[in-house]
């Protein structure tokens, strides 16, 4: 079974290394924006600095072929104003949410926005680098929420399997990417699915 991914890369990667967003478009996976770079966080911006990123970022993408769907965030920083231009820009959905754990849709002045809530339990970032765990603390963590799904009733949730390039983009860190595959392949309770398919569960039909 071909397992599909949500994947993300910033305007900058698109401009430098287009390569990559042909080979993710290629094999079938929704390439979503992440921002122009990870050293400006929308939080601190002015809100035509931040109108104008997201008008570059989408340029970047546009001159490889692509129009991206969703947006996300560096570390899950929007501002007040981050929805609203995003709607405005044709986006139809963000990650940048951690409050709820299905889909939903937020109004906004400039239209509808799909909110994707994002999760943090199997993330190589913080459980790798941040907190100083081996590699197998990725797998270990999915395997018990896994195994223990049923004891909680079995809820409606996203749980996101995030790897980075930067971080698990290693022979480590590819080893534990593919065993959690595995182990989620294994679970009687798993929808594999893209947060584009997530964000069409709740987005009005055009």
């Amino acid at each position: 079974m071909k397992v599909p991914a949500s994947v993300y890369a910033s305007g900058m990667i698109a401009e430098r290394w287009p390569y990559i967003v042909r080979c993710v478009l290629a094999d079938g996976h929704p390439l979503a924006t992440h921002a122009w770079a990870h050293n400006i966080y929308p939080v601190y911006q002015k809100c035509e600095a931040e109108d104008a990123e997201l008008f570059r970022q989408l340029a970047a993408f546009a001159t490889r072929g692509h129009r991206p769907r969703g947006f996300a965030s560096p570390r899950g920083t929007n501002s007040p104003n981050t929805l609203e231009l995003l709607a405005k820009h044709g986006f139809k959905w963000t990650i940048d949410r951690f409050d709820q754990d299905t889909p939903y849709l937020e109004k906004t002045k400039a239209g509808p926005l799909a909110i994707v809530p994002f999760t943090m339990e199997v993330n190589d970032l913080p459980l790798y680098v941040r907190y100083g765990n081996l590699p197998e603390e990725y797998t270990r963590v999915l395997q018990r929420v896994l195994d223990l799904y049923e004891s909680i009733g079995r809820p409606p949730m996203i749980l996101n399997i995030t790897a980075h390039a930067h971080v698990f983009g290693r022979p480590a860190g590819a080893v534990e990417f593919s065993a959690a595959i595995e182990a989620t392949r294994a679970s009687p309770h798993v929808w594999f699915t893209t947060h584009s398919q997530l964000a069409d569960t709740v987005f009005p039909k055009q």
